[in-house]
């Protein structure tokens, strides 16, 4: 059975202090920020895939992401994973949150780093022609 937890607030959040040790503040759903002893906080959600293995996504570094931002990425996380979309499509997303970009239905079709020409070609960052 999963342990309650109380959710965090945002002034907790900014008053989270380095220690000798990291160490993490969860607020409830896998979600949960890491301090490390050099001052830098991460946003992380814990996971389970499919084979009973536990696994990390990683959502940004505070302050650039707010902790209401990191809730509504775990949302997400959970409703793709509930979904059948899996570790791939939960990692696929991952990359386009720290890109900063919203995947659309044009690059969704192919995984790898197909998709990541794909993406990059649609978004004008090479040209279409390619090399071939």
């Amino acid at each position: 059975m999963a342990r309650l937890v109380k959710p965090l607030t945002a002034t907790q959040v900014h008053n989270a202090k380095p220690k000798d040790a990291p160490y993490k503040l969860f607020d409830g759903g896998g979600l949960f920020l890491h301090v490390t002893p050099s001052g830098g906080k991460h946003w992380k959600m814990k996971y389970r895939q499919a084979n009973g293995k536990e696994s990390l996504l990683s959502f940004g570094a505070y302050p650039d992401v707010s902790l209401e931002q990191a809730r509504r990425k775990r949302d997400e996380a959970r409703m793709q994973k509930a979904a059948g979309k899996g570790r791939t499509g939960i990692h696929q997303q991952k990359f386009f949150w720290r890109s900063g970009r919203q995947m659309d239905g044009a690059c969704r079709h192919q995984g790898g780093a197909a998709n990541h020409a794909n993406l990059q070609r649609h978004h004008g960052k090479i040209s279409s022609a390619g090399p071939w």
